[in-house]
């Protein structure tokens, strides 16, 4: 079997294709960010875009908030005999 040492890897990183697939990578990024801050520019020009984000936002947050109520039980203090397994069930 063909085992390959980190000195083909640096070949790899460093080879014509290697720089070839790393320019494409940080093009592909950068276009990636451009377009992020688009529609970030545009959400804040326009208010029924920016309503629509924040809705988005808000629902968002909400399911977070959902799911992080199922582990209210672990912070929870109790009196004497209470027990978090049982309200957990």
């Amino acid at each position: 079997s063909l085992q390959m040492g980190i000195f083909d890897d640096l070949k790899l990183i460093f080879s014509e294709e290697g720089q070839k697939n790393r320019a494409e990578y940080i093009e592909r990024e950068k276009e990636e960010q451009m377009e992020a801050q688009r529609l970030i520019m545009e959400r804040r020009t326009d208010p029924s875009k920016m309503a629509e984000y924040m809705d988005t936002v808000e629902t968002n947050r909400g399911k977070l908030q959902e799911e992080r109520s199922v582990y209210d039980f672990q912070t929870k203090s109790g009196g004497e005999g209470y027990d978090p397994l049982d309200e957990w069930k």
